[in-house]
């Protein structure tokens, strides 16, 4: 009776235990928190430290852990410790044995099967009970339990407990593994459903209301699943495409086969408009009914957009290849044109300009289309647009701003300018410059970005090509202004008033202009690659080309004078600058040299020096024939007085004759210096040149003697000169004296006249001339000749070739200071062995001819009795004229000054006839001493005396007209006929 007790009660436990461990599975659909379930309620019934789950039950692994397991805190398992075990031999044998049982396998003690010993001492394993469990689906698990506090002796009632609770886990594994798996599936389906990037909608077939959608949709449509699900196309689309998707939707359903929609549009919440590819697909019941309706769409708008901009792409190339052939193929007049006529076809524009940035910041539009032009009636308007004048107009933004912009109004514009309705403009940017400007102008609909885009694209493109030409044309313009430079520099070269030279380094001439060929009479090609010493002379020193080298070499600036010898043998004189010409490297590659004749400047200098010279002699000759007059006139005073006295049988009267023939002698000699220092005093008249030569030549014959010939030829209608008739008698005297001289034996003397008009042109060329009408008077002969040196020194005074007593050397000289004194000039021509020419040229004078009185006989001596006032410096000159004057019978107040003259007149109670005074004195001049006396004595007449004149009474030594004048020395006859002929004057 116990037994049978026992075993009800056995049992009673057994089914307790099931109940618990079917509580267990049942109690979840969760797999991992039924398997939790399970081992808490077998580890309950069977008390022990530790059970598990092994999966896979596989002993060929390379390792093992386990899957799932529940253990007592003190005894932690592989799984609580998170370890992953290596398969050994010991666990592996293991595992065979437990997949060879059919049911619980116990190991440890009473067993026939030891423990695996490191996996027991490692997790402190004292009995092991395990079985394999097979459920439907993959491979096989372990089920096993561990006794970790003492050494367990597993019963049968427990191991059969163990077995059927095991085989109860494998069956809820398979059924829990298969509905895994179903959700899984189900997952994975949903998963590729969510992550598909197209969009996936089902409606049911009777309403057509959403039921499905996927995330892609909610993306593309803007609209969640919660706000979608439930509603149709109508909720949530413009009525125009809710009937589209209708009646797509019904063309499924009602054909019970997939419909394919290559294009629809569908306006959606965020993203705008957008292209679908659609498919709809009827889901039909086993009856062959629709229930569901699949949709399937895919987003084309990106590839649409990517076709039309293919095809923009390719329209656009289209219109580039055209603008390209433009560039590259028509003229620049018509370029502009060209382009700007297909811009404006292929934006559908009425109007448009196309035009480039100049170097200096202008636009400027060649081409504009010709209506908006004829239209245009803003006044002053121009092609040519400064910065200043683009305003904030939308072209003027976007050549500052370098971006294309539109404008579809309104628009405010000047008076007068053509009505704009729609502007778009593109600047043409290369690199970082604004070189050009595109715009076009009132088309139908108004621009818009994809327009834009386009004329931007077009301005992109031609950047380069447009940079190219307008850089080509530049240089082109640049080049042209450099040929016109290059051009007009050659021109300036070659029509240079002055030599141009360019040599290479050695000084081998590489160029010359036309001026360096007139002036030396070399050619081109005659001095091209030769030296530039063909024009050594030797008259330059070698230390001044050593000084010229040394500089250019070093790469100085060297200037200076050279004596050069031309083609033809003549030498003459150039001044130079020559400096180094420089590479690109900065190397002296060439020498430039640039001269001027100075042969004329050279000869002026000289003559000027000369004149100068002449200048000097001449105011020396007149210092000192003034002082020696002074004595000389107390010489032949004091021997005419003297001489007067004695008588003519006395020897003494010799004597006195010889001095008085010396001191008029020498009188001569200083009257010839006055006249070439010019300060002799004349008396100019109008004289025909002919008439006079005519009366001199009877004297002239005497004079220069029988074995020579003088031959006389006039001039025909000659013209008159102003002169003194003396002085024209000097020169001729003087002229054939010294022609006469030159003749050894036998010769000729010419003497001519001739009418001379020299032109401002003809003179520029021959400095010795000056312009205007002149009388030519010119004496030549055939004697001798003269050398350059003779020829240069004979106006000199005191210069003779004569031997010693045949000459003053004053003769010459005389005739330059008369020709001088006259406004004349003298020109001599003369070579060695072919004889002399003197031309003197004396400025014509539009007049009547003078009648020129003769002199007629005079008394010895014309006295008279009215009273003298004698001013002289000089007291010796005093005391001479006073008692020349007191013997002529004249009472003589004399004075030493003027201040005394002055005094003498104011004390003086009769009349006072006539002042003879010297024209300079210490205290004023005899002038205005003459002025102070006639203002006591108005019918005071004045004598003036000097040794030379002065512009104190004369001008140029011509004698101021109502002036007396006598020339010191004068004798007491010339003293006497002169006193009497003032005296007596009206």
């Amino acid at each position: 009776m116990s037994e049978e007790i026992k075993m009800n009660q056995d049992h009673l436990q057994f089914l307790e235990s099931l109940d618990k461990v079917n509580r267990a599975i049942q109690g979840t659909s969760d797999l991992r928190q039924m398997m939790r379930d399970v081992l808490d309620a077998v580890m309950s019934i069977f008390d022990c430290d530790r059970i598990f789950l092994l999966y896979p039950c596989d002993p060929e692994a390379s390792s093992w852990s386990s899957s799932m397991e529940r253990t007592k805190a003190e005894y932690p398992g592989v799984h609580a410790l998170g370890l992953e075990m290596p398969m050994d031999a010991e666990v592996a044998e293991k595992l065979r044995v437990v997949l060879a049982s059919d049911g619980p396998v116990n190991f440890g003690p009473e067993s026939e099967y030891p423990l695996p010993a490191k996996v027991a001492d490692r997790f402190n394993i004292k009995s092991f009970l395990s079985m394999a469990i097979y459920p439907k689906s993959g491979k096989p698990w372990e089920f096993g339990m561990h006794q970790c506090s003492y050494a367990r002796v597993w019963t049968p009632n427990e191991k059969q407990l163990f077995g059927v609770i095991g085989q109860r886990i494998a069956d809820a594994l398979s059924v829990l593994l298969s509905y895994q798996e179903l959700l899984e599936q189900r997952k994975f389906v949903d998963d590729i459903v969510e992550n598909i990037p197209n969009m996936i909608f089902v409606k049911d077939a009777q309403d057509l209301r959403f039921v499905r959608l996927n995330k892609a949709g909610e993306q593309l449509l803007g609209y969640s699943r919660q706000e979608l699900l439930g509603k149709n196309d109508y909720d949530f689309f413009p009525k125009e495409e809710a009937d589209f998707f209708w009646a797509k939707d019904h063309e499924a359903l009602d054909l019970k086969k997939p419909v394919d929609i290559p294009e629809e549009t569908i306006q959606t919440r965020l993203k705008g408009e957008r292209i679908l590819h659609t498919q709809k697909i009827p889901i039909l019941n086993e009856a062959g009914r629709p229930v569901y309706l699949l949709g399937i769409s895919e987003d084309i708008t990106e590839r649409k957009n990517a076709e039309e901009r293919l095809r923009r792409s390719e329209h656009n190339k289209k219109i580039q290849n055209r603008i390209a052939s433009v560039f590259l193929t028509i003229p620049d007049e018509e370029m502009f044109g060209e382009v700007l006529a297909i811009l404006l076809q292929a934006l559908n524009s009425k109007f448009g300009l196309f035009g480039f940035i100049e170097t200096n910041g202008d636009l400027v539009i060649p081409s504009m289309t010709r209506g908006i032009w004829n239209e245009c009636q803003v006044p002053g308007k121009s092609h040519v647009f400064s910065p200043g004048s683009w305003g904030a107009s939308c072209w003027g933004r976007a050549i500052r701003e370098k971006t294309a912009l539109f404008s579809n109004g309104p628009f405010h514009i000047p008076e007068g300018h053509v009505p704009i309705g729609h502007f778009l403009a593109a600047p043409i940017v290369y690199g970082e410059e604004t070189i050009g400007l595109i715009s076009v102008a009132n088309n139908e609909r108004g621009y818009i970005e994809e327009d834009k885009g386009f004329l931007e694209s077009v301005a992109n493109y031609i950047s380069p090509i447009l940079n190219a030409r307008l850089q080509r044309d530049r240089r082109e313009r640049e080049r042209a202004r450099m040929e016109e430079s290059v051009c007009k520099l050659s021109q300036a070269i070659e029509q240079s008033p002055v030599s141009i030279v360019i040599t290479d380094v050695e000084g081998r001439i590489e160029f010359v202009n036309a001026k360096f060929t007139q002036i030396t009479g070399y050619s081109y090609a005659e001095v091209l690659g030769r030296h530039t010493r063909i024009l050594k002379s030797n008259e330059t020193p070698e230390e001044e080309y050593r000084r010229l080298w040394n500089t250019i070499s070093a790469g100085g600036v060297w200037q200076g004078e050279f004596h050069n010898r031309k083609k033809d043998g003549e030498l003459f004189w150039e001044h130079a600058t020559i400096a180094p010409v420089r590479d690109a490297n900065n190397v002296i590659s060439h020498y430039v040299a640039v001269k001027e004749d100075i042969t004329g400047r050279k000869k002026l200098e000289e003559e000027l020096r000369q004149s100068q010279k002449m200048e000097a002699v001449g105011q020396l000759a007149g210092g000192v024939a003034h002082d020696f007059n002074n004595m000389l006139g107390v010489i032949i005073g004091y021997a005419q007085i003297t001489l007067n006295k004695v008588a003519h049988d006395d020897s003494m009267r010799k004597n006195l004759e010889e001095i008085l023939k010396g001191a008029l002698r020498s009188s001569e000699i200083t009257r010839q210096l006055l006249a070439f220092a010019r300060k002799q005093t004349i008396e100019p008249k109008i004289l025909d040149l002919n008439d006079t030569v005519e009366g001199m030549l009877k004297m002239l014959r005497r004079l220069i003697g029988e074995n020579i010939d003088l031959v006389w030829l006039p001039g025909a209608n000659g013209w008159l000169v102003k002169m003194d008739p003396s002085q024209l008698d000097q020169i001729l005297v003087n002229l054939c004296v010294n022609a006469r001289d030159s003749i050894a034996e036998l010769g000729k003397i010419t003497i001519e006249t001739q009418k001379v008009n020299f032109e401002e042109a003809y003179c520029v060329e021959h400095e010795e001339f000056s312009p205007g009408e002149y009388v030519m008077l010119a004496v030549s002969d055939n004697g001798g000749g003269m050398d350059k040196r003779t020829k240069d020194k004979i106006f000199e005074p005191f210069f003779t070739t004569k031997g010693v007593g045949r000459g003053t050397g004053l003769g010459l000289a005389t005739v330059y200071g008369i020709v001088k004194q006259n406004a004349g000039f003298i020109n001599v021509y003369s070579e060695p062995g072919y004889g002399s020419v003197f031309k003197v040229y004396l400025p014509r004078h539009v007049a009547k001819v003078d009648h020129i009185k003769k002199d007629s006989p005079v008394a010895l001596t014309v006295g008279g009795h009215e009273t003298i006032l004698l001013v002289e410096d000089e007291s010796a000159v005093l005391g001479v004229v006073k008692m020349m004057l007191e013997g002529l019978g004249y009472t003589v107040l004399g004075a030493s000054t003027p201040g005394e003259a002055l005094r003498i007149a104011s004390e003086n109670s009769g009349d006072i006839n006539l002042l003879i005074t010297d024209l300079v004195m210490p205290e004023m001049t005899g002038r205005d001493l003459a002025k102070n006396l006639t203002s006591l004595y108005r019918e005071l007449k004045c004598l003036f005396m000097s040794g030379y004149t002065s512009d104190i009474i004369a001008r140029q030594g011509i004698l101021d007209e109502g002036v007396n004048f006598i020339q010191k020395p004068f004798s007491k006859q010339e003293l006497a006929t002169k006193v009497r002929e003032v005296l007596d004057s009206q």
